[in-house]
Formats: structure tokens, C-alpha cells, sequence
């Protein structure tokens, strides 16, 4: 019985995806995002923090085309390697336009040109290819299953991915969990996290996030949990620099590319910024995953190690 019961709820689910009508992007008027990221650079060492809120205000017409516009406004915070700290806000600005076309989103990146963003039609088995979320990742995005999550009054479709280094899910209408725009893989210098989806001036993905979409300079103003790791590549040994807002106690995990385990630890970290730092110069060269979670096992980051 419980078998039977389990068909006929993954029948019910692929009759109501093939039922459903695609979500353009955005999916509403009011649509609002929350997006934080940070980049590295070595020469002179900074560690630059970006706190995001992507919105979209009006059209454009390119070659004939109508995108959406769509801006990110919000703060920046650099900490020099003398310890100084500065901030900035980043007034509105018009980084993209976006329009729907069918199963397809396309984004106009106004110093490149147009690039497919998505195609709402992929199916499991599906390699994404030509799309701009994969274009610089190093592993195929492969599509492992397709489902469905009920946002605000409305089902999406959610593309499932199990591949090494590049993001693990891409919802119709909202974007990845690195972002919209941002790479949807990870790369040794910059790292992002989607934080939440809004409508109007209210989160309603994820379930239950508190997300603050003012983005207004206060300091200290810290959202979350940030990462960064330098240098990377690295002869094994690397420095961590994670930005909390409250202490935390977590544990690292730093994997193969074959999934075996290699490294694993348990730190406290303190609000504001913490340094850290790990050796794996013994270990072959190569590529390696290490991954953060909270001690209860929920995922907070994750970071591709180079060991040359």
C-alpha cells in the first residue's frame, strides 16, 4: 500500500510539472532579491564584501528585443591587510536586462552582449550547455532531477544538479543558490550565496528567512556567514577568512575528487571576522571540496581547494 501511495504521488507531481505554464522571470512586479558576495585579491591582499538587492525597474530595446531591466543597488566592505576597513554604497544600477522567451530566459549582459540564461525545458540526463550560469564553470551542470517548490501562491520548477563544484539547484523564476547573474560554480577567488526571494518588501523563499532588504550602510553590518580563502591555488596550506554575524560552532570537511574524506575539524567561530588556517601540503596535488555545516548538519558553504 505505502508503495502504491508513493506512485501515485510521484504521478500527481509529473502531471501537475507537465501542466504547468512557465514562470517568466522576474515572476512578479514587486520581485525583490538578497544576494551577498566576496572577492579575494591577493596583490594588494583585500577581501571585499558585497551585499546586493537585485530588483528590476522597467523596460529596454535592444535589437528589436524588450528585456527587463534588471539593477542591484546595496554596500560594499573591504578589509586591508593593515587591518583598515572601509565601506561604500552602491547606488542603483542597470547591470542586465532579462526577457522570457517560451522555456528560455535569456540575459543581455550590456558589455558582452545576449547569453541563454536557462531553458525551463531541460530534462534529467540534461547537460546544460551555451547558458550563461555555466559558461566559466570547469564540470558540466547535469540535470539529476526536476520537482517542484511552492513559492508565495505559486509552483516552480526546480532543476536539480549532482555535480562537483558547481551549484546543486536552479529554480524557474528565481535563480540558483549563488545568485542570478552570479557564476553558478565555484571558483578559487570569489565566492556568493542566495539569500532570499521577495515580494513585495516581504521573503517568502526560503521558507522562514530573515532577510534584510534595506542594505543600508551601518556598521558593523554583517549578513550571514561569509568565506574566503586565499591564496588559492596553494601549495596545500590555506588561510580562511570567514565573516559570522553571531559565534557558531561548525565543522570542516575537506574531500577528493574521488568523495573520500581527507581533513575534518570543529572550530568556534566568533562574530565578525575570524582567521583560520589548514594544511593539506602532504596530499597529492589536485582539486578538493571543502565544505562547511553547522554542528545540527545544515550546509552553510562550501569552497573548491587547488593544490599544485
Amino acid at each position: 500500500m505505502r508503495n502504491i501511495s508513493l506512485l501515485l504521488i510521484a504521478f500527481f507531481i509529473i502531471i501537475h510539472l507537465s501542466a504547468q505554464e512557465f514562470i517568466p522571470f522576474p515572476p512578479d512586479s514587486t520581485s525583490e532579491w538578497r544576494v551577498d558576495a566576496s572577492y579575494w585579491n591577493p596583490d594588494p591582499w583585500e577581501i571585499t564584501f558585497l551585499y546586493k538587492k537585485y530588483f528590476f525597474d522597467g523596460d529596454t530595446t535592444i535589437d528589436a528585443l524588450t528585456y527587463k531591466r534588471l539593477y542591484w543597488s546595496g554596500k560594499s566592505t573591504t578589509h586591508w591587510s593593515n587591518g583598515t576597513v572601509t565601506s561604500n554604497s552602491i547606488m542603483p544600477h542597470n547591470v542586465a536586462g532579462i526577457r522570457t522567451e517560451e522555456s528560455k530566459v535569456y540575459i543581455y549582459i550590456f558589455y558582452s552582449g545576449e547569453y541563454l540564461l536557462f531553458d525551463y525545458s531541460l530534462q534529467p540526463g540534461d547537460t546544460v550547455r551555451d547558458c550563461y550560469i555555466s559558461e566559466s564553470c570547469e564540470y558540466d551542470l547535469i540535470v539529476s532531477s526536476v520537482d517542484s517548490v511552492q513559492i508565495g501562491n505559486r509552483f516552480h520548477r526546480r532543476f536539480n544538479f549532482e555535480n562537483w563544484g558547481n551549484v546543486s539547484w536552479f529554480i524557474e523564476g528565481i535563480g540558483h543558490e549563488f545568485g542570478i547573474p552570479e557564476i553558478a560554480c565555484i571558483v578559487p577567488d570569489r565566492n556568493s550565496f542566495f539569500l532570499c526571494y521577495a515580494e513585495n518588501h516581504e521573503s517568502i523563499f526560503p521558507e522562514g528567512a530573515v532577510c534584510d532588504l534595506t542594505v543600508q550602510i551601518s556598521e558593523p553590518y554583517l549578513t550571514g556567514f561569509f568565506l574566503q580563502v586565499y591564496p588559492n591555488p596553494s601549495s596545500g596550506l590555506f588561510s580562511l577568512a570567514i565573516n559570522s554575524d553571531q559565534n557558531k560552532d561548525i565543522s570542516l570537511l575537506i574531500i577528493d575528487a574521488t568523495g573520500r574524506t581527507i581533513l575534518s575539524e570543529e572550530w568556534q567561530i566568533n562574530t565578525g571576522m575570524n582567521t583560520k588556517r589548514i594544511n593539506i601540503s602532504s596530499k597529492k596535488n589536485g582539486f578538493y571540496m571543502m565544505i562547511i555545516r553547522g554542528m545540527h548538519g545544515e550546509f552553510i558553504a562550501k569552497q573548491k581547494l587547488t593544490v599544485f
